[in-house]
This record gives C-alpha cells, structure tokens and sequence, in this order.
C-alpha cells in the first residue's frame, strides 16, 4: 500500500501549503453549535475502533450548506472489513500527509435525514447500492497485483464476485498501470477494471506534473470542444491499455452480443476509467455504458463534463468524507467533476460505533453541499478516507491477495 502514498505525494506538489493550513485546530467549545460542527477522529494505532488523539478534534462551520439532501443507509453488512483501516501514511521523507479518518457528529447531519432532494436525478435509475458495492469489490480485487491470480480469478477479493467470468488482465510495466476485463452474466456485462498505483515507478508522474497543469483535447470528432487533464489521457493512449481494451471488449461483445458496458475504478484507476468510458462508447458503439469510480480526481473540463454525462446512461462518482484526491485538480484550473457525486458520510452514534450514510448529490458535479463541503476552501486532505470505499479496502493487502 506505501507506494500508493507517492501518488498522493505526487499530487500534493500542488497543493501542500494550502493543504497544511486546511489542518484547522479547534475542539468542539469552539463556539460552533452541534449542527454547525464536523468532528474529524484520527486513527489510534493500538485500537481497531477510531478514537479521539488529545489535540486533533477539528471544527468545521458547514451552517447554510446542508440542505434539500436525502440520505440513504449502506446495507447491513457493511463494512466488510475486519477491521478499520489504522493510519500507513508514516513517511521517512519527511512529507506530512493528513493520517486522519473522518467522524462526523450526528447532529450535523440531523437535518440531512428531514429533507429530500428537490430536483430529479439526471439519471432514470436510481443509485442502487448493492450494484456499488459489487463494482467496488471488483475494482478491489485489481490490487491483488498478481496477474495469474486474477486471470484464474482465485484470490480472496475475486471470490466476493464468484461469478464475474476474468477475459483478459492487462499490466503496463513502463506506466505501472494495471487493468482487467470480462464478463458478468448476471447483469449481461462487460465490466472493466482499473487498479489506483500501486507500484514503485513513480519518476513518470514526478516529472510529468508540469506538463499535467495543461489540459489536452479529448481526441474524439464527437467531442471536439472537450478538454482533459494531459497527464491522465497519456496513461489511456500512451499505455498499453487503450489498445488492448478495445480489443478486448470487441472481442467480449462478438462473444456475448451484449450493449452493456460497466467501467470502475479507484483513485488514478477512476480517471482512466472515465476516459475508457467515453472512448469505448463512439469506437465500439455500446448503447448502454455506466460508471462507478471511487475516489476520483477532476479529469476534464465543463464541456467533456457535459459530453459524457449527457451519453452516459448511468454514472456515479463516490466520495467518501475528507478524501483528498477528489480535491484535485483544482477546479480554478478549469477542471470540473462529473455527475452524479454520491458522498459516503461516517457518522458517529450515541453509542460510539459508526453508521454509513451515501447523500446523493446534485446534478452539477461540483455539488457544494457534499464533498465540496468538508473541505477548506476546497481541498479536502485526509489519505484515510480514500482507501476505505463502501467499507471495501481500496489496497494492496497480502493477505487478501
């Protein structure tokens, strides 16, 4: 999991200064009201449960933000993990990354749980859940960096998906890139799946931040206005991957004469996730493309928003608490997030455990009431809460694996 913090590393250049003031001190006699206030927890190292640390209780004043939202329970089997992730972002390059996990008080989000949204979804099936959590054990399974493991689709994560038929599992040395296709009867599906970095070649990214500061055409006739983040539509079209998923789902779709295209993926997997998304759909023509990302950074501008939206028949990108990745790129820079944001939210019970709740957003992408809201001046800084997504863990883990 360490090398996966260099991403986030490497992401922070743009950010760290900003990102150290966003460590706002306080405690709960701030002077907030309860349901003015977020309580951010850190991770105790010696308790599976997460607990206060003398010093690191944050306020957050979230008054006139909340409003017109519906909250929906996480099934009950939630989390799946044995445990709650303890803090692994201890570096011996003396970066600060932020180590805590996000508790919020349950009187902050009282009235969340009185009020309904107002406006209709864009899309016309609603969020189901239970679909989520399966995208999401699969994107969990792309860690399990060995590739026979997942092409027999024998290691632990692949059996929470018993089912899902692997076709092809593609790994660019030279990117560190990471991916898998194949086939789910159950739902009549090509599902493709991208793996957040994982690995130790990080001297591409380093040096490539400059350049990913510029924005690129999306090299598509159907798109022609449409702008994406440089850096990311090089690890599509420059990679190994853009050339062998094509193939690949041509090859599925003759195979299963299904219209059905699912994409998912986690941190820089999201991404690349929707770049494939819209690709796929003017190459190969499928008719009904759908999205689940985890953790997403911004990929494009306001008009590759629009485009993908508007011929995607289902997307949802998850959030969860104080994730840091989906802060970035900087929306100032130009770039915009993509509808329909779903914000998993941790909330603390009377009794001290915690109760999931998704809030589904609004239709804008950049939703200030949801992700958007826990952040100072927008970004969002705590690495904890990017690798736990509808409590699946989002990382290498040798003993799933």
């Amino acid at each position: 999991m360490k090398p996966l913090l260099f991403f986030v590393a490497a992401l922070l250049t743009f950010i760290h200064p900003v990102a150290e003031s966003a460590r706002l001190p306080g405690s709960r006699n701030s002077g907030h009201s309860p349901q003015e206030a977020v309580r951010v927890k850190a991770h105790d190292d010696n308790t599976d449960n997460r607990g206060d640390k003398q010093g690191e209780s944050q306020i957050k004043d979230l008054s006139g933000l909340w409003h017109q939202r519906t909250d929906q329970d996480l099934p009950p089997d939630l989390p799946e993990a044995a445990s709650r992730i303890k803090s692994r972002t201890q570096r011996d390059d003396g970066l600060q990354l932020d180590d805590t996990a996000t508790v919020f008080t349950q009187e902050a989000v009282a009235s969340l749980q009185l009020q309904k949204i107002e406006a209709p979804p864009t899309q016309e099936a609603p969020l189901d859940i239970n679909r989520a959590k399966l995208m999401a054990r699969l994107t969990s399974a792309a860690y399990c960096s060995d590739k026979e493991v997942i092409a027999a689709w024998t290691c632990t994560r692949c059996k929470r998906v018993p089912h899902f038929k692997p076709f092809q599992v593609i790994f660019d040395e030279k990117w560190d890139l990471m991916s898998y296709i194949g086939y789910l009867a159950d739902l009549d599906a090509i599902v493709v799946v991208f793996r957040g970095t994982d690995s130790g070649n990080w001297g591409n990214w380093l040096n490539d931040m400059k350049s990913w500061r510029q924005d690129k055409q999306f090299p598509l006739p159907e798109a022609p206005h449409a702008f994406v983040h440089a850096g990311f539509l090089s690890l599509w079209t420059d990679s190994s991957l853009q050339s062998n998923i094509t193939a690949a789902a041509a090859a599925l779709r003759r195979q299963h004469n299904t219209p059905r295209l699912f994409v998912t993926g986690h941190s820089m997997g999201a991404a690349i996730s929707s770049l494939c998304a819209l690709d796929l759909k003017f190459k190969l023509g499928f008719t009904d493309v759908r999205q689940w990302t985890f953790g997403s950074p911004r990929v494009g501008d306001q008009a590759w928003q629009q485009t993908f939206n508007q011929v995607i028949t289902e997307s949802w990108r998850f959030t969860h608490n104080r994730d840091i990745v989906p802060s970035l790129p900087l929306e100032i820079m130009g770039f915009r997030h993509l509808a329909r944001e779903a914000w998993i939210v941790d909330v603390e019970t009377p009794f001290g455990s915690l109760d999931s709740k998704i809030l589904v957003c609004d239709s804008s992408g950049e939703d200030p009431s949801c992700h958007n809201s826990a952040c100072f001046l927008g970004w969002c800084t705590s690495v904890s809460d990017h690798l736990l997504y509808l409590g699946i863990e989002m990382y290498k883990s040798p003993m799933e694996c």
